[in-house]
């Protein structure tokens, strides 16, 4: 279950975007309510666990040399303007899906947190690799969940995997996170 468009008390973690201007142009809105902070429920073992999960402008922009270097692409976030990423922006559109699904897609280990990597069709029918970057942790006496960025890779990632539930049940416990092995 999801809930979006709320704004949320995150305490010392308020410095998370929780709701998106949209990206206008040549007269045309790029609308980012879809990575709005919401509330998503997870069922984890026989538990119920509420998780307020925020996204970052990284899911949209992107700085390289030669792409989009125009102002006219430059989206005025104060704290590191980055320019707009179409390709990056089309795939964000279906990072709530991702996001909400999250117990039953492959969690592979990040090296500062955990990622997901999925497999999507684009529009024109081929495989896209898709990076979710995220990390989690506990704010407010709440349990959060960060995606710092989302980017297409140019092939199958390898790595290793770790159950999104182990690293929730890690949270609730006040554990450690899950860690990959040591080579």
């Amino acid at each position: 279950m999801t809930n979006k468009g709320m704004f949320f008390n995150f305490g010392a973690d308020d410095n998370a975007v929780q709701r998106w201007k949209s990206f206008i142009y040549q007269k045309k809105e790029y609308s980012l309510a879809h990575i709005n902070a919401q509330k998503v429920h997870y069922q984890i073992s026989n538990k119920v666990l509420l998780f307020y999960v925020t996204y970052s402008h990284h899911c949209f922009c992107k700085t390289e040399l030669g792409y989009n270097d125009s102002p006219d692409f430059l989206y005025p976030f104060d704290k590191d303007p980055r320019h707009f990423h179409f390709e990056r922006y089309e795939l964000s559109l279906k990072l709530t899906e991702v996001i909400n699904n999250l117990p039953g897609n492959k969690v592979f280990h990040g090296g500062h947190g955990s990622y997901l990597c999925i497999e999507l069709i684009d529009e024109q029918g081929n495989i896209v690799y898709y990076q979710v970057v995220f990390t989690v942790f506990r704010s407010a006496k709440k349990f959060r969940l960060h995606v710092t960025s989302a980017y297409p890779l140019p092939s199958k990632p390898r790595g290793r995997k770790v159950k999104f539930e182990r690293i929730a049940l890690a949270l609730l416990q006040g554990r450690k996170l899950p860690r990959p092995p040591k080579n």
